[in-house]
């Protein structure tokens, strides 16, 4: 299975994404929003970036199973950048 996980700019939300469901067909996208953005407004903000990365690793690790292809895409000063993988432990 193909995952495309993506992952809001600073200040953004998952709404950026949206258009990517209905283009990307053959792969399984999944926005990310972080806790008090958005549709997570009413969870408390990470703490600390150690947060921010221990709740990406929960979203991505209940979605996906072993031998799945990831690909992981965050927007950063409008440069497109991203991080694959073909296993998952």
């Amino acid at each position: 299975m193909k995952w495309l996980f993506c992952f809001p700019y600073a200040g953004g939300n998952s709404t950026f994404y949206k258009e990517f469901k209905t283009k990307l067909k053959s792969v399984n996208v999944q926005p990310f929003n972080y806790a008090g953005h958005s549709s997570r407004f009413c969870e408390p903000q990470y703490n600390n970036p150690e947060d921010v990365i221990n709740d990406m690793i929960n979203l991505i690790l209940k979605k996906v199973q072993k031998d799945d292809v990831i690909f992981l895409l965050d927007i950063n000063n409008k440069r497109w950048s991203g991080w694959a993988t073909s296993s998952v432990i």
